[in-house]
């Protein structure tokens, strides 16, 4: 920690003390009188500027500053940055770093605002991208817990209409598409994915586990006699978070899934594993229990 605010604080501090004391050492006619006046004048400076420095002050933001660019910390650019901003409030890329740094802090909330003044700023200047809009909306949907509010569905539809293939714009609609209830339009979206997405990438398994959690599957994975072995699916998305338990949005996906099936009981299983293992974050907290409210499993 940088400890150039302390020092000078403390260069002003003895030059007020100084300041202060020099009328009374020379009018004091004992030396203990004298010593005694200076020491009391010397804690009064003291503790009024202290006290001032800590209420009205800010210790640490004093300490970021002193640190500058070359701090390994990245929260130290944030009040360089907002002072950026606030001067220059269609700065786009400022706007874009302040949301990294809220991202890095783990706020969300903080992070789609800034986020979101960094697309208005692109817009203004004819400067807006997919990119920009897909980030923008997966922000708004993370401080949202998992849902996907409005904002964010016009993010991706400001994303898509830029690019008609736009892999998460079109992942994010279907799973807007999905809290709503519209099967089909989910179905719409995800299936489109899956037959462009090779079978070998992550998020070819998600979009299977996405269908079967809305009772849909793709025929890669039908049973016998060309049915939808939907059960198979869920089992493999179970298997796949009991390897890998940190995935909020699998648990979520398997919940759901299990709730689809008729299998109440391994629902509220999953639930009651997903809150253990994954339910510290209040955003995920919050989704679990949004779930379990919406598919009546408390």
């Amino acid at each position: 920690m940088s400890s150039v605010p302390y020092i000078v604080f403390a260069l002003v501090a003895l030059a007020a003390i100084g300041f202060a004391a020099w009328p009374v050492w020379r009018t004091a006619e004992a030396k203990g009188a004298r010593l005694l006046t200076m020491g009391a004048v010397a804690l009064f400076v003291l503790g009024i500027g202290a006290g001032i420095y800590l209420v009205v002050g800010r210790p640490a933001l004093a300490l970021r500053e002193a640190k500058g660019t070359e701090s390994r910390d990245p929260n130290g650019l944030a009040p360089m940055l907002i002072s950026r901003v606030r001067e220059h409030p269609d700065d786009m890329q400022a706007w874009v770093f302040l949301a990294r740094i809220y991202i890095t802090a783990g706020d969300a909330d903080q992070a789609a605002g800034a986020m979101g003044r960094a697309v208005l700023a692109a817009r203004k200047h004819g400067a807006e991208t997919p990119d920009l809009d897909n980030a923008y909306g997966e922000l708004m949907v993370r401080a949202a817990g998992g849902q996907v509010p409005p904002g964010a569905i016009a993010a991706f539809n400001a994303a898509l209409g830029a690019d008609p293939g736009n892999v998460p714009a079109r992942y994010y609609l279907g799973m807007a598409a999905a809290q709503k209830g519209d099967r089909a339009g989910a179905t719409r979206y995800w299936q489109s994915l899956l037959e462009e997405v090779p079978t070998n990438m992550p998020l070819h398994s998600e979009l299977v586990d996405r269908l079967a959690s809305i009772g849909v599957a793709p025929p890669a994975v039908a049973g016998a006699g060309g049915a939808p072995d939907i059960s198979a699916m869920v089992a493999g998305l179970a298997a796949r978070l009991k390897s890998n338990p940190n995935d909020p949005q699998g648990w979520l996906r398997l919940i759901r899934a299990y709730s689809v099936l008729g299998e109440t009981d391994k629902a509220k299983e999953a639930l009651a594993t997903a809150r253990k293992t994954v339910g510290v974050d209040s955003s995920v907290k919050a989704a679990l229990d949004s779930e379990a409210l919406e598919l009546k499993l408390q």
